[in-house]
């Protein structure tokens, strides 16, 4: 092979792999909601729904904002894994469920039907009148903003992609016409 061929393939890959398509990405990209690393968790058990509402803080991974959410545990989901949030959680009138770290030692002195015992790194473990469930894990799903965000920058990233891709011919075209190929 041609030694100048050659150097012209090897532009062309490194172009290639290190660039890629700016419209691939934006599709592959995803940005994720999940639990502050301090969740600040809060169980509450509501009599009326039989049910325990969960109250942590959320981060959301693009912006770095911190929210509070709140979600019954029982509650539907979507299907990328998403509880149904309530607005504001009220939780004035509602039983706080004590917490508990799992080497707590207070854990076995507990005069309650229902406690919680905390995992790592964002799990819980309930304990309704003497019967454990869980391990229960705080959400992480995909923003729901991202798609829409995804479908408005779309022309920008093709336009992007078409003058990556003439800007790179150009320089072939440019780098063949130097190295006398024009002949």
């Amino acid at each position: 092979m041609n030694r100048k061929l050659a150097n012209l393939m090897a532009v062309f890959l490194a172009w290639y792999f290190c660039c890629g398509c700016v419209t691939k990405r934006l599709w592959e990209e995803k940005a994720f909601n999940e639990p502050s690393p301090q969740p600040n968790l809060q169980l509450y058990y509501s009599e009326a729904k039989h049910d325990v509402l969960v109250v942590y803080d959320e981060l959301h991974e693009r912006s770095s904002s911190v929210i509070r959410r709140g979600y019954y545990l029982n509650g539907h989901r979507s299907n990328v894994g998403k509880p149904l949030f309530i607005d504001r959680p009220a939780t004035n009138q509602l039983q706080q469920i004590p917490m508990f770290v799992k080497t707590n030692a207070e854990i076995l002195h507990v005069n309650t039907n229902i406690y919680a015992v905390l995992g790592e790194p964002a799990t819980f473990s309930l304990t309704v009148n003497g019967v454990q469930k869980g391990p229960y894990e705080l959400p992480v799903y995909p923003s729901d903003f991202h798609q829409g965000t995804q479908i408005a920058l779309t022309p920008l990233a093709v336009i992007a992609d078409t003058v990556i891709i003439a800007s790179v011919a150009g320089a072939i075209v440019a780098y063949m016409y130097a190295s006398g190929y024009h002949r």
